[in-house]
């Protein structure tokens, strides 16, 4: 994790560990990295995993990234994209759920760890005064079946499959942190009691949010709306800034190429500045650097962000959301970041949860579809000048939840009976 802080104390500590399955489950961990009490790990990575158990997990990022990619292949990636839905598929709303009975996907994580899933992790805390934080469901079932140890779960979703909730959920002790109202509902027809659901939002790192009072957030959205209420004042002096960001496994970059060949106009005038995330993607950051080089040689208004690791990632990303005024995205934990007044357009989802963010991100008017993947600079023009983002931005922020980072170290101390 590169410049990430690694923290040990000599009795108590909060293990936060999850996978590196895309950017979200990280992300959503990677703003308590700070905290002196809390130590981050990666499951097969940073943990004490054996060879095997990280040649599993190293295997299982590169299934996934694989198929997030092989979408788009005509017939045979529908169907394998489809297989890989089925195992995380999420019960329809509104459909009465049998809250124990055990999906396949929970059938076959128990398989997993029953061959030695999660051993390195547990073996990293099983002598130590430890609670666990975690992003992942694998730590939640393996936990709940080898240890007592306390555990706590971030959702990163709008909703979520039945793989994230233990065998018999009313004798399992995990407390979940969730984003949304939805997801509360999803655990409780799971058979998640209560008093276990913490309904906190997504984390996000202090210097976006300003502390308790939210004071850098509050700034940020301020700056944001003065364009997003008046896109009259659009000009190479205040310039429209774009950012459009290619997920974890480097699916859909090619619709950065499409967008900033729409926008090139307003590109080159400096009336709109785009920004194109390929993250650590270094196959997708040269891709983006060759267009660059070939159709806006000598302009700065189209910017590459790339890193090397994802501490320095999340580092540049969380400059990136302080200064734009459109996120264009898929449906990821990203969705989440229109807490923050920004509004979001997006590209299609990838799996059964970022079906359901879509949905959420629909339903209460925080942002809409990309309409079409050309035509980018009448679409949004339009839009602006009809104040449809606005209008998302505020949704965004009047209903979002800002201060988990805050709230759930407290949650966390309350509820481990005196541990930390």
């Amino acid at each position: 994790m590169g410049n990430i802080k690694y923290f040990y104390m000599s009795k108590k500590q909060v293990l936060l560990t999850t996978a590196e399955m895309g950017y979200g489950h990280l992300r959503a961990l990677y703003p308590f990295a700070e905290i002196p009490e809390y130590r981050l790990v990666i499951l097969g990575q940073t943990d004490c995993s054996k060879p095997i158990e990280k040649r599993f997990w190293k295997f299982t990022l590169k299934i996934y990234e694989l198929v997030s990619r092989f979408k788009n292949f005509p017939l045979l990636g529908w169907l394998v994209f489809g297989l890989m839905n089925n195992l995380l598929s999420i019960p329809p709303r509104g459909k009465e759920v049998k809250r124990y009975r055990k999906s396949f996907s929970f059938w076959l994580l128990e398989r997993f760890i029953g061959m030695g899933l999660c051993k390195g992790l547990i073996s990293e805390i099983i002598d130590s005064h430890t609670l666990v934080f975690t992003s992942f469901y694998a730590p939640v079932i393996a936990l709940s079946k080898r240890t007592d140890i306390q555990v706590y779960c971030q959702i990163c979703d709008s909703d979520l499959s039945r793989v994230w909730v233990a065998d018999v959920p009313y004798n399992n002790g995990t407390h979940y942190f969730v984003p949304c109202s939805s997801a509360s509902e999803r655990l409780l027809s799971y058979g998640v009691g209560l008093e276990q659901i913490h309904l906190t939002g997504f984390p996000f790192p202090d210097e976006l949010v300003g502390g308790i009072n939210q004071e850098k957030a509050k700034r940020n959205f301020q700056k944001r709306m003065i364009l997003l209420e008046n896109p009259k004042i659009i000009s190479s002096e205040f310039p429209l800034k774009i950012t459009y960001i290619v997920g974890g496994a480097g699916a859909y970059s090619d619709i950065g190429l499409k967008v900033a060949t729409s926008l090139k106009e307003g590109i080159i005038s400096g009336t709109i500045i785009l920004y194109l995330v390929a993250g650590i993607k270094g196959n997708v950051a040269s891709k983006y650097k060759r267009f660059k080089e070939k159709n806006f040689p000598n302009s700065n208004n189209i910017q590459i962000v790339e890193s090397s690791n994802l501490a320095e990632y999340f580092q540049q990303f969380t400059v990136l959301v302080s200064n734009i005024h459109i996120l264009w995205t898929k449906p990821s934990e990203l969705v989440f970041y229109s807490a923050l007044g920004i509004p979001i357009i997006m590209t299609d989802p990838l799996g059964p949860q970022e079906e359901a963010n879509r949905e959420w991100v629909l339903e209460a008017n925080m942002g809409i579809d990309e309409p079409f993947k050309t035509y980018t600079n009448l679409w949004v023009i339009d839009k602006l000048r009809k104040g449809e983002f606005a209008k998302m931005a505020r949704f965004g922020w009047e209903k979002g939840i800002r201060t988990a980072l805050y709230k759930i170290p407290e949650i966390i101390k309350q509820t481990s009976n005196g541990m930390i």
